[in-house]
């Protein structure tokens, strides 16, 4: 009879472990899915960005050269910056205190360096167009290294979290719409268009319509060629640039984009 008890006990032992260690495993898989599918959002994201802003830089300075016009990519990288830590590695967003510490580390090893390092890239362009294609190019280069970094360095946290997080269940579900929960709490929701790639490049576009009116002003006035109502400031042109493509985007959404860069050709 005790023989009896024993091996029963055994086996619902050698259940329950199957069972964590089941969890355990589509958890982690899950939250891995979802990681990798945030950070495919970023890249295309900034992939569609340069794409845009090399046609836009050669629609609007084609042909215009002059002095060493001046402008910055501070405050666009500070905003990229910013809203991938909103949005891509919500470090507020996760339960887990291991999730937390993760996505802090990730977000620095993007964010440290990248202003310097897109400002290096205009050393060696000789004209205002140039250096401004140089910055775009350096720009995406630069996420693309870094966020794979990152990538990688969460992806090895995540067997741990799963574990941390599951530790606290006996006997924790394994049915898709529990784990859909944890891995939701752990910081690794499943993304959309609107959640990831939409204020990436929202960011981005905003920022650099603003950039791209100054240079073109700064340029265009040099040379004479404003128009009598274009006689403002090129810091004026770049604000009422950003103001312009913030209140398109509202309105039309991704097709603020394109429509934006139209309105300072009329």
């Amino acid at each position: 009879m005790e023989k009896a008890v024993a091996d029963k006990t055994i086996t619902f032992e050698a259940e329950d472990a199957s069972r964590s260690s089941n969890a355990i495993a589509k958890l982690t898989e899950m939250a891995t899915t979802h990681l990798n599918l945030r950070t495919g959002e970023l890249t295309q994201a900034v992939l569609d960005f340069k794409t845009g802003t090399t046609a836009h830089i050669n629609d609007h300075l084609h042909g215009l050269t002059g002095k060493d016009a001046q402008f910055s990519w501070g405050p666009l990288v500070d905003g990229l910056i910013a809203t991938i830590g909103l949005s891509l590695f919500p470090a507020e967003a996760a339960g887990a205190e291991l999730a937390k510490i993760a996505y802090e580390t990730a977000a620095k090893m993007i964010a440290e360096g990248l202003s310097e390092a897109v400002h290096a890239a205009q050393e060696h362009a000789t004209d205002p167009v140039a250096r401004l294609q140089a910055s775009v190019d350096a720009l995406a280069h630069e996420i693309s290294v870094r966020e794979g970094r990152a990538l990688a360095h969460v992806q090895e946290q995540i067997p741990t979290m799963v574990a941390d997080a599951l530790s606290e269940y006996e006997n924790p579900p394994t049915d898709d719409a529990w784990l859909t929960q944890m891995c939701d709490w752990l910081g690794f929701p499943q993304p959309t268009r609107g959640t990831i790639y939409h204020p990436i490049r929202q960011q981005l576009e905003y920022d650099f319509v603003g950039i791209l009116a100054q240079v073109q002003a700064e340029l265009e006035q040099e040379k004479g060629l404003a128009d009598a109502h274009d006689t403002g400031s090129p810091e004026q042109w770049s604000t009422e640039a950003r103001l312009d493509e913030q209140r398109l985007y509202h309105q039309e959404g991704e097709q603020a984009w394109d429509d934006a860069y139209k309105m300072s050709d009329e």
